[in-house]
């Protein structure tokens, strides 16, 4: 989980890893708190790009770094983890 707050807003991002119907899925979760008045204004404003543009490219880096260095995170575990 990662957390940051600016001025515009306060932003928390988990993510997690289960086994999909077709293989590994990767499951993010994005919760907004408003920090003033601007955050709602922003958000929206912002919504296009996220949802076209920042999302997708992001989960496609995410997914060919899995590709390249060949790692099954249902078989292989992180470091300190157990299956």
């Amino acid at each position: 989980m990662v957390e940051t707050v600016n001025g515009t807003a306060h932003i928390a991002v988990a993510a997690s890893i289960g086994e999909g119907p077709e293989g590994p899925r990767l499951f993010i979760s994005f919760h907004v708190r408003e920090v003033n008045w601007t955050t709602r204004f922003y958000l929206k404003l912002i919504d296009p790009s996220r949802r076209y543009f920042v999302y997708p490219s992001l989960l496609s880096q995410i997914a060919h770094s899995w590709e390249r260095a060949g790692w099954d995170p249902l078989v292989e575990p992180l470091d300190g983890e157990e299956q």
